[in-house]
């Protein structure tokens, strides 16, 4: 992948990642890959020896107006689903709390 490749890929992924941020009002989300993309090559070109073998999915933090995705492998992907899980059944749990009252 050349450089101006890369940097196509790069910013359209910060675009859609500051996308999906900015319309569910986050500054953190859970994402799987791309696969229209080649995210694969981009998280292996910029995090090098740190890049999963098996990219699944990213943690993506919202610093400003940037975004910083962080790479995730399958097992640490399962982890964070689970996690993302929990916190939607506890809000759920309390709006179906506030909502009876």
């Amino acid at each position: 992948m050349d450089r101006e490749e890369l940097d196509e890929a790069i910013h359209e992924i910060h675009c859609r990642d500051l996308y999906l941020l900015t319309r569910a009002k986050q500054q953190i989300m859970w994402r799987p890959v791309f696969d229209d993309l080649p995210e694969k090559e981009v998280v292996a070109e910029l995090y090098g020896e740190f890049s999963p073998p098996d990219l699944t999915a990213c943690i993506v933090l919202k610093v400003g107006e940037w975004t910083v995705p962080v790479p995730l492998g399958a097992h640490e992907a399962e982890k964070w689903d689970r996690v993302v899980d929990a916190i939607e059944n506890m809000i759920s749990a309390t709006d179906d709390a506030a909502s009876a009252q």
